[in-house]
């Protein structure tokens, strides 16, 4: 993994991830040849984008599928996404804000509903509602951006397709000195040391965070 200042870092993935996310493509490629792209309406609660599906060509049948999956701030990734593209990545997008940018923009984008501030309850039909999703975008491999998404998809998927999470900040957690927070920094730690279990790499947009995944023992 890379870790860097900005948003836009350059990122590496790890060799065995990518050539898991080839094999799964060359896969799907396979099991898909003779069908069409097709374009469906986005799953779950609340979701109302349609999902246009970019369609892999005859000829591609090496080029590896990837699903970023981000929350209401997701629209400020269009560059990078862009950038995933132009490197040869079929690029899937899905996240709980307006899907409209990305579609302008050309990317395929599935909205799914979470409220980050839910309460515990919500987070089963929110990983209930990921898990179908990624079953229906069929993606080698899933990138994920900001706190809940990170945690959630690993729980969602288990293992079934390699993740990606991407730690770009701490979150509310951390931001504050409040009894509350204090009292869920040891939830955090343990969730996101859970996931790791699930996690195939982690790339870190702060190089104080890693440091403090790597003293607590997080990935």
């Amino acid at each position: 993994m890379r870790t860097g200042a900005g948003p836009f870092h350059r990122v590496v993935l790890p060799d065995a991830v990518r050539v898991d996310a080839r094999r799964r493509a060359r896969k799907s490629r396979r099991s898909a040849r003779g069908g069409h792209p097709d374009v469906r309406e986005g799953s779950g609660e609340g979701a109302s984008n349609n999902m246009v599906d970019q369609g892999a060509e005859s000829g591609s049948i090496m080029t590896p599928h990837v699903l970023c999956v981000g929350g209401e701030d997701h629209v400020l990734r269009i560059p990078f996404l862009l950038a995933l593209r132009e490197r040869g990545f079929r690029v899937s997008t899905a996240g709980t804000g307006d899907g409209q940018p990305f579609l302008r923009a050309d990317l395929a984008y599935r909205r799914y509903h979470f409220d980050r501030f839910a309460t515990r309850t919500a987070h089963p039909a929110a990983i209930r509602s990921l898990a179908e999703l990624v079953r229906e975008v069929r993606p080698d491999l899933v990138q994920t951006f900001d706190t809940k998404p990170n945690l959630l998809v690993p729980f969602a998927l288990r293992g079934k397709v390699p993740v990606v999470r991407t730690i770009n900040g701490m979150g509310w957690v951390f931001s504050a000195k409040g009894l509350r927070n204090l009292a869920l920094r040891p939830v955090y730690c343990a969730l996101q040391r859970l996931a790791a279990c699930w996690t195939a790499a982690t790339v870190f947009q702060n190089r104080e965070d890693k440091t403090f995944f790597d003293r607590f023992g997080l990935l």
